[in-house]
C-alpha cells in the first residue's frame, strides 16, 4: 500500500468534483448525515484558515485523475455544498459566485440555484482564501479493497457519531452484513450503484423534520417512519439495518433473538462462533429465499395498513402514539411470517386485522434492557392468536409475486433516475383524446423499446412500467380526465392503470389477455418476445393496479423489423451500421 501525503486546495478539489471524478463506496460508506450546523462550523474553520482534519482518498481503478473518498466524505460535501449556496456561513454570508468562473458555469448550467439578493456575499478576497485553502491530503495508490475495507472500518469504528449498527458495519463486508445491506437500501428506497459519484450521494441521503437540506428521499415517507416503527433520526442511523439482521437471524436460528448490543455485536465480529454459524445458516437456506421470505412479509403487512385507507402502524397498536411501535412490529413480523411460510396463509381481511391489532401494544412484554426470547416468543404467540382468523389458505408462488413486486416498483422508480437507459415509463395503452381508445402504436412502441434496453447492455435487465407517468404534465392530464390520484417517487408519477380499465371496460385479467396479444406479433427477436410476454407482472400500488414488462438481459443483439434499436439515455434510436458492428463486439466480450 503506497501512500501519498499532499496538500489539495479548495479549488482544485471543487474542480474534481465537477469533473465528476470524486466517488464514493456505498459498500462502507454513510449517507451525508452532518447538519447544517456542522457543515457551518466547518467552513468557518476553513475561513479562519484553522486545520481541519486529514482527507484520505484512493485512486480509482482505471482513471486518470479520479478518486475514491475513504475518509472525508461528510467534509467534502459540507465545503462543496457551502460553495453551491446550499446553506450560508456562521456570519450568515455565501460564497460570492462572481469570483471564481467555475461557480459561474456551473450555476449557469442549472445545476444549483444561486442565493438571492438578500442574501450577503463574503468579500472578494475572503474567497480567494477559502478556495486558496489547503485540504491535508494522503492518496493510497494502490490499496486493495480489502485494504481499503480494513482502513474505513479502523476510522470509523470508534467514532462518537455512529450507531451501533453503523459500528457493527463499518468496514465489514461479508455476506451477511452485504445481505442486511442491500436488502435495507431496497426496503427504504435509497437503491443505487454501490460506486455513486459524490454529486450523488444527496439524492440517496434522508431529509428529517429537523434537517431539510434538499436531499432526496423524505425520511417521513420511508415505510419505517411513515409506520412510526422507528424515527427519522434512528433512520438516518441505519437503525433499519439492525431490524432487518434480527429479523434475518430469527428466521435462519428459527428462534427470537435474544436480543441486546452484545448479543448483536458478536453477529458482526469474525472472530465468533455467532458469526460463523450464521453464515452457514445463511448459506444452507439461501440469501435469495431469505430475502423473499422478509421481503415478502413486510409488503404483507404494509399492505393491511396501506390498503383501503392509510393507517398508521404504530397508531394501530399503539395507545399513546408518541413511542416507537419497534418491539410490536417484530412480534407481527415473526406472526405474519409464520402464517405465510409455515402455514401457508396469507392475510384476507385487511380490516379485521387492523381491529385485531388495536392497541395491541399493551399486551406486548416491557423490558428495560434487551427483549429475551422468552418474551419474544409470547409476543409472537399473542399476535398471532389476534389475527390467525383473518388468514386464508392461499397458493404460495402467487401471493408472494404480487407482494415482492411492491418494493421492486419503489426501487425501479428511483434508480432510473442513475439508469434511464434501462427504465421506460407509459401511462398505459390508451389514447387520452376527446374519444379515448388504444394507441394504435403503442405495442410496437413497447416492442422497439424493449430491444433497445436489451441492446444497450449485455446481460443486464431492463423493465418498462404501465401505470406511470415520466412527466407532471401528463399525470395532471390523466388526473384531470378521470381523477386518478399522483404520487410521486423519485423522478416520476405513479398514476395507476384505472383510467384504461375504465376506457376499455374491462378487468385486469382481460387486460393483460389484451397486452400478450398485441405483443404477440410484433416483428422481434423471437426469444426476447417469448421472454418478454412470460415475464409480465402486475399488482397494487397504493390501492391502484401497475404493470411491470421485465426485458430479461441478453447475450446477443434483437433485432426489431430490419433496425436494431438502442437506449441513449432515455431515448430510443436506431443503430447506424458502424455503430453496429461496434456494438456487436460489446455483445461478444
Amino acid at each position: 500500500m503506497s501512500l501519498t501525503p499532499r496538500g489539495m486546495s479548495v479549488q482544485e478539489a471543487y474542480r474534481l468534483y465537477v469533473e465528476k471524478s470524486l466517488s464514493v463506496n456505498r459498500r462502507y460508506q454513510r449517507k451525508l448525515v452532518w447538519s447544517e450546523q456542522e457543515k457551518q462550523h466547518l467552513v468557518d474553520s476553513i475561513q479562519q484558515e484553522l486545520p481541519v482534519p486529514l482527507f484520505m482518498l484512493t485512486k480509482s481503478d482505471g482513471a486518470g485523475d479520479s478518486y475514491e473518498i475513504i475518509d472525508g466524505m461528510q467534509r467534502l460535501n459540507a465545503i462543496f455544498s457551502f460553495i453551491e449556496h446550499q446553506f450560508v456561513d456562521e456570519e450568515g454570508e455565501c460564497f460570492d459566485l462572481e469570483q471564481y468562473n467555475r461557480t459561474k458555469l456551473v450555476r449557469d448550467a442549472g445545476v444549483f440555484k444561486e442565493f438571492g439578493g438578500e442574501v450577503k456575499r463574503m468579500a472578494p478576497d475572503a474567497c480567494a482564501r477559502f478556495l486558496d485553502y489547503q485540504l491535508a491530503i494522503t492518496i493510497d495508490t494502490d490499496g486493495s479493497e480489502e485494504r481499503i475495507n480494513e482502513v474505513f472500518g479502523r476510522i470509523n469504528s470508534g467514532g462518537r457519531m455512529l450507531s451501533p449498527q453503523e459500528q457493527r458495519q463499518a468496514g465489514l463486508v461479508c455476506d451477511f452484513s452485504e445481505f442486511v445491506r442491500k436488502l435495507a437500501y431496497e426496503l427504504r428506497g435509497d437503491d443505487s450503484p454501490d460506486i455513486l459519484l459524490l454529486n450523488k450521494m444527496p439524492e440517496v441521503s434522508f431529509n428529517t423534520p429537523r434537517e431539510k437540506q434538499r436531499y432526496g428521499i423524505d425520511a417521513g415517507e420511508v415505510f419505517w417512519c411513515k409506520h412510526g416503527i422507528m424515527t427519522p433520526k434512528d433512520l438516518a442511523r441505519s437503525e433499519d439495518e439492525q431490524i432487518l439482521a434480527d429479523f434475518a437471524i430469527s428466521l435462519l436460528n428459527k428462534s427470537p433473538l435474544n436480543a441486546s448490543r452484545e448479543v448483536f455485536d458478536k453477529y458482526f465480529s469474525s472472530n465468533t462462533n455467532e458469526f460463523e454459524q450464521i453464515h452457514i445458516h445463511l448459506l444452507a437456506h439461501g440469501a435469495a429465499k431469505l430475502k423473499h421470505e422478509l421481503t415478502a412479509t413486510i409488503c404483507a403487512v404494509r399492505a393491511v395498513f396501506e390498503t383501503e385507507g392509510f393507517v398508521s402502524f404504530r397508531n394501530c397498536v399503539h395507545r399513546s402514539h408518541r413511542n416507537p411501535a419497534r418491539s410490536t412490529f417484530f412480534a407481527v413480523f415473526m406472526a405474519f411470517h409464520d402464517l405465510m411460510f409455515n402455514q401457508g396463509m396469507y392475510p384476507d381481511d385487511y380490516e379485521q386485522i387492523r381491529t385485531a391489532l388495536k392497541d395491541s401494544q399493551q399486551h406486548m412484554a416491557r423490558s428495560a434492557h434487551h427483549s429475551t426470547t422468552e418474551d419474544r416468543e409470547k409476543d409472537i404467540a399473542i399476535i398471532r392468536g389476534l389475527i390467525e382468523r383473518a388468514f386464508v389458505k392461499q397458493d404460495t408462488a402467487t401471493f408472494g409475486s404480487a407482494s415482492t413486486l411492491i418494493v421492486e416498483f419503489e426501487n425501479s422508480l428511483r434508480r432510473s433516475k442513475y439508469e434511464t437507459s434501462h427504465y421506460e415509463f407509459k401511462i398505459g395503452i390508451c389514447e387520452l383524446g376527446a374519444n379515448p381508445k388504444i394507441d394504435k402504436g403503442i405495442f410496437a412502441k413497447l416492442g422497439r423499446t424493449a430491444c433497445a434496453i436489451a441492446n444497450t447492455t449485455p446481460k443486464q435487465d431492463g423493465y418498462i412500467y404501465l401505470g406511470v407517468a415520466d412527466n407532471i404534465t401528463s399525470a395532471n392530464r390523466v388526473n384531470e380526465l378521470y381523477g386518478s390520484e399522483i404520487t410521486e417517487i423519485g423522478d416520476v408519477h405513479f398514476v395507476g392503470l384505472e383510467h384504461d380499465l375504465k376506457i376499455l371496460g374491462i378487468d385486469m385479467e382481460n387486460y393483460l389477455k389484451k397486452l400478450i396479444h398485441g405483443l404477440r406479433d410484433l416483428p422481434m427477436s423471437d426469444d426476447l418476445r417469448a421472454q418478454m410476454i412470460t415475464s409480465i407482472d402486475h399488482a397494487e400500488y397504493q390501492g391502484r393496479s401497475f404493470v411491470r414488462l421485465r426485458i430479461p438481459g441478453q447475450s446477443e443483439l434483437s433485432r426489431y423489423g430490419q433496425q436494431y434499436p438502442v437506449r441513449k439515455n432515455s431515448e430510443t434510436i436506431d443503430l447506424s451500421p458502424t455503430e453496429l458492428v461496434s456494438q456487436m463486439k460489446l455483445f461478444q466480450q
